[in-house]
């Protein structure tokens, strides 16, 4: 049983629950004739809504870590089954850290993703939309990669845990049809892993107060965070350097509105 964090409930602040761990894509499933069929409601699990102060005293601002991809946008960058994660960015309190997979290779840059992540003290990851996107789209591709003749992924972290009650913006990627919220095991510390918080969903109606669009950039230069633009449907034509200067500002605003949410 492992105690989770999601970002469920009109506060905003999400639920405080335990959570047994669910199978990777527990919320993709198809009929006999291929068509997406609704997955279970994860069981075994109670949860209730807690406070700021509450969340404020599990977690302080040393302990948010943000997480962010990139993906391949010569092709569907939005479908894990056809495009790769080009870039992984992990904001903390001591500076940004950006793995790029063109030198080494996907499965090289998520493992060290994975190791990266292991190498910090339990706390809390935090992403933007991470629900619907990135988290299911790691766990695609991981489940890609880690296949014979390759199996450096085998003991990779991230354990998804399915939300169905939650709606995407946009729509669901690939062959998932929920949205997650996850722990990522910790190797050597099963017993303290990090949780996962999906700020977007408190973040809607500060954006409509702010009478801004519901997304990470506009409501970061509304609050004064600065943020780097591109067009994410050419992300290729970027250059190395300035991919990863727009990971690294991507997971630096989103680690700034975690803490400011959660006044950590």
């Amino acid at each position: 049983m492992y105690t989770c964090v999601s970002a469920i409930g009109s506060a905003g602040f999400g639920l405080l629950g335990e959570s047994r761990i669910a199978q990777q894509n527990g919320c993709h499933r198809h009929s006999p004739r291929g068509r997406r069929t609704p997955g279970r409601p994860h069981r075994g699990r109670k949860q209730h809504r807690t406070s700021r102060k509450a969340a404020r005293a599990v977690f302080d601002a040393a302990h948010i870590y943000a997480l962010d991809l990139e993906t391949d946008t010569t092709i569907d960058g939005l479908d894990p089954r056809v495009a790769v994660i080009t870039e992984c960015a992990v904001s903390t309190a001591t500076g940004d850290t950006v793995r790029g997979g063109a030198d080494a290779g996907e499965a090289i840059m998520l493992f060290n993703l994975d190791r990266h992540l292991a190498s910090l003290p339990p706390g809390l990851i935090v992403t933007w939309n991470g629900a619907f996107f990135d988290l299911p789209f790691l766990s695609t591709r991981r489940r890609i990669l880690d296949a014979p003749p390759s199996s450096t992924l085998h003991s990779f972290g991230l354990h998804l845990l399915p939300q169905p009650g939650l709606t995407p913006k946009y729509d669901y990627i690939g062959d998932h049809i929920c949205a997650y919220t996850a722990v990522w095991l910790r190797e050597g510390d099963s017993d303290a892993p990090h949780q996962h918080l999906d700020i977007s969903f408190a973040y809607k109606k500060i954006a409509a107060d702010l009478g801004v669009k519901h997304a990470l950039k506009p409501v970061a230069r509304a609050l004064g965070i600065e943020v780097i633009e591109v067009d994410r449907e050419h992300m290729h034509l970027l250059t190395p350097a300035q991919r990863t200067a727009y990971a690294a500002s991507d997971t630096r605003a989103t680690r700034e509105l975690a803490i400011r949410l959660l006044g950590a």
